[in-house]
């Protein structure tokens, strides 16, 4: 399995970069001793997972199974950490409900509805089933091509049981040193090319 073998080691050294700008992006930032306290038990729950990694890609017949596992808890508990440590914007903040549709679509929030459908463990079939429209047209959502409609984006909130405040987030790049948002930015590219290759792993 060659294709395998290369995910595998991408996959290793993706997570190696993931977990380096993570400690590099809590140390940039100003917290206060509660907040430095939560940084450090997320950031040791992730060093703990890339340690977990290591050891089954070591191991002489790897189980791939258990490997994906482990990435989708790395890209889940990753997401969390930023969810919970960037400054967002949620529907929450939006004074005016006449113009919910057009601040909504202006926030791009079809990556933000993929990382949370990731922490959830779904698959975006599984999650389509779910909200009832094709995977197909999910996929365009996630990438930002189709614009949900408020009554979507509320249905998508309830099957995922997470609050809309929590679906919707944009980053906040404007409170952030120029260092925090390029590590950011290169965070979620990494991001979303480990989810990739979680995808393109085969069993077998």
């Amino acid at each position: 399995m060659p294709k395998n073998d290369y995910l595998l080691k991408r996959a290793e050294e993706i997570v190696d970069e993931l977990v380096t700008l993570m400690f590099l992006l809590s140390s940039t930032s100003s917290g206060n001793p509660e907040q430095m306290v939560v940084d450090s038990f997320n950031l040791k729950i992730l060093s703990e997972q890339q340690k977990k990694l290591k050891i089954v890609l070591r191991r002489k017949k790897c189980n791939l199974s258990l490997i994906k596992d482990i990435i989708t808890t790395i890209i889940a508990k990753t997401i969390v950490i930023l969810i919970e440590k960037i400054n967002t914007t949620s529907l929450y903040e939006l004074r005016s409900n006449d113009s919910i549709e057009r601040r909504i679509t202006a926030m791009k929030i079809g990556k933000s509805i993929k990382f949370i459908r990731i922490t959830k463990n779904l698959s975006q079939k599984e999650l389509a089933e779910k909200i009832e429209i094709s995977q197909n047209y999910l996929s365009l959502i996630e990438n930002d091509k189709k614009e949900p409609s408020f009554a979507l984006l509320n249905k998508i909130s309830n099957d995922l049981d997470v609050p809309l405040s929590a679906m919707i987030v944009d980053f906040d790049f404007e409170k952030m040193t120029p260092e925090q948002q390029t590590i950011l930015y290169r965070i979620k590219d990494l991001i979303i090319q480990l989810e990739s290759l979680h995808d393109g792993i085969k069993n077998g």
